[in-house]
């Protein structure tokens, strides 16, 4: 194609920037095409489709500089290129053919935007759509930074999927986008504005044409990791450890907050049909990160009879664990902070609760010793009622039964109890660091007993879909505590912000339009 061919493109779209934009990615990787003469294939379909929706003269004959067209037409009807010699100036290959866009599906009286609720006929795609936009002017609390906005429906890659979403699930990832805190999500994916959003079921609106195991109408839920699916850990290994994985909705400019979202085709499963679109839109991300944290880090891996203490039992994490735990016959210790949570807490399944409020051991580990190697107060204060809480463990399982796993995520405030407290060769597993990322410990306690420390992130397809069999079996409850409109979503962070949330998890309305609503002709009903 050349330098020449490839600024040619980009200036039909205005600029590098635009174009980046309008596909989601980074400029970049736009920056990257115009040094080395070339658009990957993957992309091609992308830009033409996106021309398509823009009015923008673009044919597949644009994307190669020796392309002569014939008058000749393939079975499809297009035209069917024929390769000229190749210039001596080049070293790009080209390819035999062209790519075959992802084409915007028009019916008959479909519009080019649809309120909020409002269905349009199936599988056609508006150019437009409604989404809770952050932008990077705009970081500070949920309430001022989400902002709805009309914005241009997501184009599709050869093998990325459109979902209409029904309902999404809210996270913390939401409030730590709008807050731009620890770091901004503009520095992670370069685009000019963010939609949040890690958990949503809806309905496949649209399809790519490398999409096999998925078809306009089916019903689906999202698990939310994304990677370019071209490394070894990819491919034969586990893809949360590829360089590229990424979190969507988060580490990416799109997600479930918007009438549509694309999304990768492995980041769908299906949807459990007995339950409400709010239920299906609120669990995966919670539930696949406990799964991997449980079963995903061998030789510690769950089994029956296991002890596990669940830090924060009442949340939308812990919840899940819960669950999982006693679904394989061991037993979750709930720590809850209101006596209120343990009625909730033991309808899950958990073996016993132990309340935080009730000991002083919360916090950076105090010094053992000051300057001059005396004893510290401090120390020997938090000692004693680290132990009362261990004792309290053990009122639970049985005096010496320590806990098999730690279910870790409050991080700063708990971490130097969890590594105590973990029984000799267990582990301390962690997702998150809620509480803060500065972690400290009696490190006596890893080396003399063997404990281990382990890092977890999400989950890959195989565990998320595992994970998501106990839902279709009905052994794990969604936990659903709260639906809110479309119009507070803001709200909706607000409140997992202020910790003003209540137990479970929290799920918003997108198109469906009210609570209960099961298929999608419910939904499109009056």
């Amino acid at each position: 194609m050349g330098r020449d061919g490839v600024a040619r493109i980009i200036a039909k779209f205005g600029s590098q920037q635009r174009l980046a934009e309008q596909l989601g990615i980074w400029q970049t990787a736009v920056s990257g095409w115009v040094r080395r003469g070339a658009i990957p294939t993957r992309r091609q379909a992308a830009i033409l489709t996106l021309a398509r929706r823009e009015g923008i003269a673009l044919t597949p004959a644009d994307f190669f500089d020796n392309a002569i067209e014939d008058a000749a037409t393939g079975t499809d009807g297009r035209a069917i290129l024929h390769l000229a010699a190749p210039r001596p100036d080049t070293n790009v290959i080209p390819l035999r053919y062209p790519p075959t866009p992802t084409p915007r599906p028009v019916i008959d009286g479909g519009k080019d935007l649809y309120e909020v609720g409002e269905i349009p006929p199936l599988g056609h795609v508006p150019a437009n759509m409604y989404a809770w936009v952050i932008r990077k002017e705009r970081h500070g609390e949920p309430i001022v930074a989400m902002q709805q906005e009309i914005v241009p429906t997501p184009a599709l890659d050869g093998d990325e999927v459109l979902v209409m979403v029904m309902a999404a699930g809210v996270d913390q990832n939401g409030v730590w986008a709008a807050l731009g805190y620890p770091h901004s999500v503009f520095d992670i994916h370069k685009g000019s504005y963010h939609i949040a959003g890690s958990d949503a079921a809806g309905i496949v609106w649209a399809a790519g044409p490398r999409v096999t195991r998925w078809r306009v109408g089916d019903e689906v839920v999202v698990h939310c990791s994304q990677d370019d699916g071209d490394d070894e850990e990819c491919n034969g290994g586990d893809p949360m450890n590829s360089p590229s994985q990424r979190i969507w909705g988060y580490e990416t400019p799109d997600g479930s907050f918007a009438q549509f979202c694309k999304v990768q085709s492995r980041q769908l499963m299906s949807r459990p049909r007995h339950l409400p679109w709010e239920e299906s839109g609120c669990y995966v991300l919670a539930l696949a990160t406990a799964y991997r944290m449980l079963f995903g880090h061998p030789p510690h891996t769950l089994k029956p009879g296991d002890n596990v203490l669940v830090w924060g039992g009442a949340g939308g994490l812990g919840a899940m664990a819960i669950q999982l735990i006693a679904a394989s016959g061991a037993n979750a210790i709930a720590v809850i902070s209101d006596q209120d949570k343990r009625d909730f807490v033991m309808s899950l399944g958990a073996k016993g609760t132990i309340d935080r409020r009730d000991f002083d051991c919360w916090g950076e580990l105090p010094a053992p010793s000051d300057a001059d190697h005396h004893a510290d107060a401090n120390f020997a204060h938090w000692q004693e009622e680290a132990r009362r809480f261990h004792g309290a463990i053990w009122t639970i399982t049985g005096e010496g039964n320590d806990p098999d796993i730690v279910f870790e995520h409050p991080g700063a405030s708990t971490f130097p109890v969890s590594t105590l407290v973990c029984r000799r060769g267990g582990m301390v597993v962690l997702c998150a660091g809620t509480t803060g990322y500065k972690l400290t410990l009696d490190a006596r306690h890893l080396w003399m007993r063997q404990k281990r420390i382990q890092g977890s992130h999400f989950a890959n397809l195989k565990q998320a879909a595992s994970a998501n069999r106990f839902v279709h079996n009905r052994q794990i409850d969604p936990c659903l505590a709260e639906v809110l409109a479309w119009r507070d979503i803001p709200r909706a962070h607000m409140k997992m912000l202020k910790n003003q949330h209540k137990p479970g998890n929290i799920a918003v309305l997108v198109q469906a339009r009210r609570p209960g609503l099961r298929t999608l002709g419910e939904a499109m009903e009056r």
